[in-house]
């Protein structure tokens, strides 16, 4: 199956044509409660464009948070290009050009906004769009949930650790704290080299291991597939997805590759996103936050709904991280979940 790159599906473009709602563009600033250390520094707060169409009293939101230190694009390249495609006299935006939106962080935004402005006025969840059964209750993996004591902060199934070369002795010693139902989630984001992730990984074979998200970077599916067997540890991507775009297909169908880690901050479109999962049938589909505030958390939370049973813990652990607001009551993980409403 070929994947579908486009915003939207061709017949949410007919409505939205239609429609021809107004648009509008605001750019936020949402302080951190808990500062986020990223290549690019301290992060203090998230700077937001926050993508609005309206029509018949109906609002329909979206929003795009480039991550500083991840994605390529900055959110004044983000504020420029969709205020491109928008009519500073009339506000109509020109849907004729959306295919022309080059970041990813501006897809997922422009997309999430149109099918929320659909779903709102065909009195729907944007989840139906892509499912006949949405799914209500989102599982959510617990995030660094280790406290002094060694115990989750939540009632958790399953918790996501950060791994690398400095810290993995502790890491190793801390999870003969969790209990032995729980799943574990091991992340690297790329740090070790591949003869250090087999002769070290080898080693958590005595765990109850989901996953190893991303121990190396790969140059190809084949050396995953070697790992995997060598180790006999199951294998997620993540930054391989959105570091090869031109490649995509061969990552997502590898099968050396048990799950599939999706950040639309980072990959594009929520049809894009859709897309990958139909084209990874025998794959696990986690939806991940990229630190979006609510608009775009919401959204995330409507694409997970919608995957259906490959769907696993996703990783929306993450508006705690933020200043509450009234909104997030919401999205509040209880007993592991998110509800979805």
């Amino acid at each position: 199956m070929l994947l579908d790159k486009s915003v939207i599906s061709k017949e949410a473009l007919e409505k939205i044509t239609k429609l021809s709602p107004l648009a509008k563009i605001d750019l936020e600033t949402h302080p951190l409660k808990i500062h986020f250390q990223s290549s690019a520094g301290t992060l203090t707060k998230r700077e937001c464009l926050s993508v609005a169409f309206t029509k018949e009293k109906q609002e329909g939101f979206g929003e795009a948070s480039p991550l500083p230190g991840y994605s390529r694009e900055s959110i004044q390249e983000v504020r420029n290009e969709i205020k491109d495609l928008i009519d500073q006299k009339t506000g109509q935006f020109d849907f004729s050009k959306i295919e022309t939106l080059q970041f990813p962080s501006s897809r997922f935004a422009v997309s999430a906004a149109i099918y929320d402005l659909l779903a709102k006025l065909e009195n729907r969840s944007i989840a139906s769009f892509f499912s006949k059964a949405p799914i209500q209750y989102i599982p959510v993996n617990a995030l660094n949930p280790c406290n002094k004591t060694g115990s989750l902060e939540q009632s958790h199934e399953c918790v996501k650790i950060k791994i690398s070369p400095v810290n993995w002795r502790e890491v190793f010693e801390g999870l003969n704290r969790f209990p032995e139902n729980c799943l574990i989630r091991l992340d690297a984001n790329q740090l070790f080299s591949r003869e250090e992730a087999v002769s070290i990984f080898k080693q958590f074979g005595k765990f109850n291991i989901e996953y190893i998200e991303e121990p190396f970077r790969p140059t190809n599916p084949e050396e995953l597939e070697r790992f995997q067997q060598e180790t006999a540890l199951p294998l997620a991507l993540d930054e391989t997805l959105y570091h090869s775009p031109p490649d995509i297909k061969k990552w997502i169908i590898s099968r050396g590759v048990s799950t599939l880690v999706l950040k639309p901050t980072f990959l594009g479109s929520i049809n894009f996103c859709r897309s990958i999962i139909e084209n990874a049938e025998d794959k696990k589909i986690v939806i991940s936050s990229a630190f979006e505030h609510y608009k775009g958390f919401r959204a995330l939370v409507q694409l997970a709904s919608s995957v259906g049973a490959q769907l696993s813990h996703c990783g929306l652990d993450t508006l705690k991280y933020f200043e509450p607001i009234k909104d997030f009551d919401l999205l509040k993980i209880e007993d592991g979940r998110i509800r979805c409403q």
